[in-house]
């Protein structure tokens, strides 16, 4: 799965209670909406926990990616930035395809899409 680290921007804060305990810096799916957590989140049904909507820039880090150009819709799918999937938003810099863990930039801006694998 992808980890993001905020670095730029101004996120709106949304309230959440995860199916499972996130990570900071994992996407979880609400709705057709991915959305960031910036500090870790249990579940408990009595305190939703925070999660980030962008517009913001953050660093990803993953293993193994596809290429995009600088731009170009990126989408995410079980966790991880990918051709089809949820909006995510935008990479903010061409990113090389690789099978190794790479870290990358990307403006997370989702627009609520679906876009399916081709």
């Amino acid at each position: 799965m992808a980890s993001f680290t905020f670095k730029q921007g101004k996120p709106v804060e949304i309230l959440v209670t995860p199916d499972a305990d996130t990570a900071a810096g994992a996407a979880i799916e609400v709705g057709d909406i991915p959305a960031i957590a910036h500090s870790p989140v249990t579940v408990d049904p009595d305190r939703p926990g925070s999660f980030f909507v962008g517009p913001a820039r953050y660093s990803a880090t993953q293993t193994g990616v596809a290429a995009f150009d600088a731009g170009e819709a990126v989408y995410l799918l079980d966790g991880n930035i990918a051709k089809a999937g949820k909006h995510f938003g935008f990479a903010a810099e061409a990113i090389i395809a690789s099978a190794d863990e790479v870290s990358f930039s990307v403006v997370h801006n989702p627009n609520g899409s679906v876009a399916a694998a081709a």
